[in-house]
């Protein structure tokens, strides 16, 4: 980067954290510091999780790895180590009075025209969402590769920031949005969406069902308990393990499922116990040397929804992958993956 666009507007004199190389997968967030900032940081990752994979993108936020360097210059090696930007300009409604007329105004906060004029100065690519309102405060809607996307609200944002993510991507690799180098997202993207509604399905049939550990046995690597009639379990899945001790429930562990035998229709499963229930799994091992196994009774087991697919309703994810196929008819035809 020449001196030009290195100059930092703090000291006066060519940025001393030059060079500064964007890093893959990597977005910067604008947003203000509100009620609505969990909920927006969520709708982010879910987009981006749909994009690239669970904890295979970076996230940068103002307010995440703070570095000990004044707020502006960590603000600013953020932004120019993203490849884009997500800002969020909805800004906030209050009502002021002008000439004794009460009228809505909107204010965004200070940090988001500040970090979205270094974007745009730092010519990096972003997507701009709001709230849906009746006029738009802030007018970047005549430049280049920015695009307003209206959220109606934050369970339903990640379908219309996803719309926008793969012609940021183009921009990024300076190609064209139906270039080879960005159709295997597209696939990628459709083929895990699939998954997870498929996944989502087979949670929702398996909650309606009771699963019990028929026996526990003592291995050379710990304790393993057996699940029979395990049809549709899979490896991985995990349960919270809940026992009957001096007539009370009581949570004393989870067991996660490691190996399933599909022809017994039985599930291996391995414990970990809960930290204050050492004495009722004491008891269960003394059992397993003595006798060779231990039978569990009064006991249930929950099975537990991974959270990105508790998140979303099958009929949310449904909604994704039709906006999917809406931008895979715009870039590729209608019959593009038939033909792939």
């Amino acid at each position: 980067m020449d001196e030009k666009f290195s100059y930092c507007q703090l000291v006066g004199s060519p940025c001393v954290h030059e060079p500064v190389k964007p890093k893959p997968n990597s977005c910067f967030l604008i947003q203000p510091f509100d009620r609505n900032k969990a909920n927006r940081e969520k709708a982010v990752k879910r987009a981006l999780e749909y994009l690239y994979g669970r904890g295979n993108f970076n996230l940068l936020k103002s307010d995440s790895n703070v570095t000990p360097q004044s707020s502006f210059c960590d603000i600013c090696t953020k932004i120019k180590s993203a490849q884009y930007c997500i800002a969020d300009i909805s800004g906030e409604i209050y009502k002021i009075f002008i000439d004794s007329a009460a009228k809505d105004k909107i204010f965004l906060r200070s940090n988001i025209p500040l970090e979205l004029g270094l974007a745009f100065g730092l010519n990096k690519p972003s997507i701009i969402i709001q709230r849906k309102l009746k006029n738009r405060r802030l007018d970047v809607s005549d430049l280049r590769y920015v695009r307003y996307t209206n959220i109606d609200s934050w369970a339903s944002a990640p379908n219309s920031i996803l719309g926008r993510l793969v012609p940021i991507l183009a921009i990024c690799y300076g190609v064209q949005p139906m270039d080879p180098d960005i159709r295997p997202y597209f696939q990628k993207i459709i083929n895990k969406l699939k998954s997870d509604i498929s996944l989502k399905q087979r949670f929702l049939t398996l909650k309606t069902k009771e699963f019990k550990v028929n026996q526990i046995l003592s291995t050379r690597v710990g304790l393993a308990g057996i699940i029979k009639n395990a049809n549709n379990l899979k490896e991985n899945f995990c349960f919270k393990l809940h026992a009957t001790i001096n007539d009370n429930e009581e949570f004393i562990g989870f067991a996660e499922i490691y190996d399933v035998q599909n022809i017994n229709n039985i599930a291996y499963v391995k414990f970990y116990p809960e930290k204050g229930s050492e004495a009722y799994w004491t008891n269960v091992f003394k059992d397993c040397e003595n006798n060779g196994r231990f039978i569990p009774e009064g006991h249930r087991l929950e099975l537990i929804v991974p959270t990105y697919l508790s998140d979303e309703t099958i009929d949310q994810m449904k909604e994704v992958l039709y906006k999917l196929n809406e931008i895979e008819g715009e870039y590729y035809g209608p019959n593009y993956w038939q033909d792939h």
